[in-house]
């Protein structure tokens, strides 16, 4: 290992520890528990290969595909639903996406207008998407429409 290389890992890890916090982790408080987080959440993580590659992260969280951000649906605007099912709820229908719940706006025959919303504050970083049925799969894709409440 080069001196410039443990200079780029030194950098990638205190970025990574300085979006933690900003995340709303608690800060780290020894050797200890860094290497149990590093195990964890740093070593092979997303976060750290973003970071790797000179990459920064998103400034929303993106939407989540069976618990891990879906950084990929982000950057190239459509993916392949692997898991789906149709849910209703108190105040609105949700579509369970990849294990995550994403709102429905309108539903057009089998296609829906969805959008993803990470906390209770109904803000949608990410704009709209339209879940549309391809012959043996669905596929999410971002679209321009736009939808009044």
């Amino acid at each position: 290992m080069t001196h410039e290389d443990a200079h780029k890992i030194i950098e990638i890890v205190a970025r990574w520890m300085e979006l933690r916090e900003q995340g709303g982790y608690a800060p780290l408080q020894d050797g200890r528990t860094f290497r149990m987080e590093a195990d964890h959440s740093l070593r092979g993580g997303l976060l750290e290969r973003l970071l790797i590659h000179g990459k920064e992260p998103l400034q929303h969280t993106p939407p989540l595909h069976f618990s891990r951000p879906w950084y990929s649906l982000i950057e190239k605007g459509e993916a392949v639903v692997e898991d789906m099912f149709v849910s209703g709820g108190l105040e609105t229908d949700t579509l369970s996406i990849c294990q995550h719940q994403w709102h429905v706006l309108r539903r057009e025959g089998d296609d829906y207008l969805v959008s993803w919303r990470p906390d209770k504050s109904g803000e949608s970083h990410w704009g709209l998407w339209r879940v549309t049925k391809n012959s043996d799969s669905w596929v999410l894709s971002r679209t321009e429409e736009h939808f009044d409440v």
